[in-house]
């Protein structure tokens, strides 16, 4: 019995597991720095505010 398929799916799992936290977080700072930058634009009245 060939148990590639199972180790290659158990690898996938694992590598998905391991990476997923960490682009979670990378997003999530990159969000944050956007934030930042869109407040400046606005203030430099590139885009107008929410609700004007």
């Amino acid at each position: 019995m060939y148990f590639t398929g199972i180790i290659i799916a158990v690898m996938t799992f694992l590598t998905i597991g391991i990476w997923h936290p960490i682009v979670i977080k990378t997003e999530y700072l990159w969000g944050i720095g956007e934030l930042f930058a869109q407040r400046k634009r606005v203030e430099k009245g590139w885009f107008p505010k929410k609700g004007d």
